[in-house]
């Protein structure tokens, strides 16, 4: 089942990404970012609190990739636009991997609070993902304090 799964993840993630090429192209960063993040929170809390069966798991995995995976799409469009040529390819492989590495304790908090604190919960698998769904809004807070560089040049 977990296999199938991540296969839907996937499959959504794919138009997820191709999306937010699109979109962001017609509505700038900002919006387009809120938008797929706001999608992302809507998402894991669908997958995580309301998926009761296989089957709804394998409907709504799609959304969560389409939602998650876009976002990736995003930092590719997004990162080289805010750097000076001379600065391009270090910050944005800094962006990146820096990004790889505070994700990284994401694993180790939901390690937490599926063990400690909602052990006493009859899924607290669940109750886990619910409670980092919220990771997104600080993405979202972020956005809002970068620069919008729709139909601007590439700094030089």
């Amino acid at each position: 089942m977990g296999a199938l799964t991540s296969i839907m993840i996937n499959v959504g993630s794919f138009f997820g990404m191709y999306l937010f090429a699109v979109v962001t192209d017609i509505f700038g960063r900002r919006w387009t970012f809120t938008f797929f993040q706001s999608l992302a929170i809507i998402s894991v809390l669908l997958v995580f609190l309301k998926t009761s069966s296989s089957t709804e798991l394998f409907l709504y995995s799609p959304l969560m990739g389409f939602a998650i995976g876009s976002l990736l799409t995003g930092y590719t469009i997004y990162f080289p636009e805010l750097f000076p040529t001379r600065l391009r390819s270090t910050a944005v492989s800094f962006c990146y991997n820096a990004g790889r590495y505070l994700s990284a304790g994401g694993a180790a908090v939901f390690g937490l609070l599926t063990s400690l604190v909602f052990a006493h919960t009859v899924e607290p698998f669940r109750w886990a993902g619910a409670v980092m769904s919220p990771i997104f809004l600080i993405g979202i807070l972020i956005i809002w304090l970068m620069p919008e560089t729709k139909g601007k040049p590439l700094p030089e």
